[in-house]
Order: structure tokens, then sequence, then C-alpha cells
């Protein structure tokens, strides 16, 4: 990643020089203290940026999420990070999280979101149990010592069969950034040879499971958390 962020843009996820710029890729841009992601050519739809808000509107008593990860559990990995909304509810709840992100512009975005949280009063605190990666899970994961307890995966949701409306712009631009996770089964498989106590897998409440059939899972309104069990590599 280059020093100036506004001279790259950036199309299925590589960085290059600003021009030329075709319609519907995207680039960096800073401003207002802030980098986010713009779409070229589409003012109107609004920059991306990693926004991380307060746990107690993220955190709800019987949280579908806490059970999930379980009792016992002190560090997590969130595989899939993004823009980190599912790493700073795991970080709510007291969790110590190492975030991997391979696509080094949503990575980019999301260190600017932690960095502006670990300078709020209020965040402060739970932005710093948040360990930014930039790096491929699959590669990372078997080096982490000691394992991890739980591993976190939030692979891009499968599209509904019919659709109301358009995807949220956080959504779009991710898919359009890191793609749609093809290898998403194989990073699953490697979580369960190096997590501790469980794979928490989170899906769209109308998708299968990712992978065989889970140990048991959480139901949340829209979404529902997938358990899976340790598999440890064969002697």
């Amino acid at each position: 990643m280059a020093a100036d962020l506004k001279d790259l843009v950036i199309h299925s996820g590589i960085a290059g020089p600003a021009a030329p710029a075709p319609d519907g890729g995207w680039t960096l841009v800073t401003g207002d203290g802030r980098t986010c992601l713009r779409r070229v050519g589409e003012g109107r739809f609004g920059d991306v940026c990693a926004e991380l808000l307060d746990c107690r509107r993220l955190v709800a008593p019987g949280d579908p999420l806490a059970r999930a990860v379980g009792r016992g559990a002190s560090r997590v990995v969130d595989a899939t990070a993004g823009l980190g909304g599912d790493a700073l509810r795991l970080a709510c709840l007291g969790l110590s999280v190492i975030a991997y992100e391979r696509c080094a512009p949503v990575a980019a975005v999301l260190a600017d979101g932690l960095a502006r949280a670990r300078r709020e009063p209020g965040l402060a605190a739970v932005a710093r149990r948040i360990e930014l990666r930039v790096a491929d899970a699959r590669r990372g994961l078997p080096r982490l010592r000691p394992a991890p307890d739980v591993v976190f995966l939030d692979p891009m949701f499968p599209p509904k069969r019919r659709r109301s409306a358009l995807p949220r712009k956080e959504l779009v631009a991710l898919r359009a950034l890191a793609g749609d996770d093809p290898d998403a089964a194989e990073l699953l498989a490697e979580a369960r040879r190096c997590a501790r106590r469980r794979v928490v897998v989170k899906r769209p409440d109308h998708a299968a499971p990712l992978g065989p059939r889970p140990a048991f899972s959480y139901a949340g309104k829209l979404v529902r958390y997938d358990v899976y069990l340790p598999q440890r590599r064969s002697p």
C-alpha cells in the first residue's frame, strides 16, 4: 500500500495509480479525519468507512453471538474482518481479538476506523482489544501461538433469490473488492484444525451451512451462528 492513499484506485482489490480511473472502480480517499472507499464516477453512492459504534448498541443480553462463542473463551480470531463490525462485537464481549483482513484496501479503511476508535473515550478500551493483521487467515491461523480459543468466520453472504432493494453500500464495496470468498470452505477446514474450543460461522437465515452439518446453531433475527467443533489434523 502506497503512502498517499488518495492517489490509489482499486480494481478487484488491487491498488494502482489513480489515472486512468474508470467508472465503477474504487478509490481510497482521505478527508474529515477519515480514510474511506469511494466508487469512482458515482458521487451519490456515498463513501464507505469503518464506523465503529458504542458497545451498548451492539451487544444485548442473551446475544446469540455470545452464546455461540461460549463461556471460558478469551482469545478469538475474526478470520474475515471486513470493516470490523463483528470484531468490535467480539471485543465488546471482553475478548481479545486478532482480526485478519486479506484485502489491502479494506484493511486500510478498517485500520483507520480502529485508530479513530482508540481516540474515543467510550471506545478506546474496547478498540485496543482488536489487533489487525493484513493477511490471509488460512496462512496465519496455523502460525498462532497459543492457538485461539475460537475462530469466527463471516464469509460473503450468498445473494437472496429475491431482492426488494439494493444491498447496502458496504456490502457492495466488500463484494467488489474482496470477491465472493470461493475458498470459504477451505478456511472453515483450517479453522477447525486450529481452534482450541470451537469455530463460529455467521450465516444468513436463508442460507445452507457453509460446511458439513454444524454441531449446533444459535439463531438471531436475520442471521444465525453455526458452531463447529475442532477437527485436528491426522497424525
